[in-house]
């Protein structure tokens, strides 16, 4: 229930990062618009402990799952199957914190 909320405030409010009482967990995407590959950049909360991105399309599938271990930056190649368009990206922590969603544009090559 709680990541369907999630997924629909993303939607509606925009692309963003939070920090946290006592922490940066902040989660940022670029380029964006991306085409080929995206860098994901995580606070220094996230960066410390690993856990796992989790990207929807916009009718709230879930159509990628990556584990990431402790790092300030993590490169995905976005696969060629994924079509266009907008997709909401979530990163839980091992302690199974989530942060707040933030909008990724996947754009053409052509």
């Amino acid at each position: 229930m709680l990541k369907k909320v999630l997924f629909v405030l993303a939607l509606f409010i925009g692309s963003f990062a939070v920090q946290a009482e006592g922490g940066d967990k902040s989660l940022e995407a670029y380029p964006n618009p991306a085409v080929d590959e995206v860098v994901f950049h995580f606070g220094d909360d996230i960066a410390l402990k690993g856990g796992t991105i989790s990207i929807y399309n916009t009718i709230g599938a879930l159509v990628g799952q990556i584990p990431v271990g402790p790092s300030l930056e993590f490169r995905f190649k976005i696969p060629q199957q994924w079509t266009p368009g907008l997709y909401i990206v979530t990163f839980e922590d091992t302690d199974g914190a989530l942060t707040v969603p933030i909008k990724l544009t996947i754009k053409s090559t052509i």
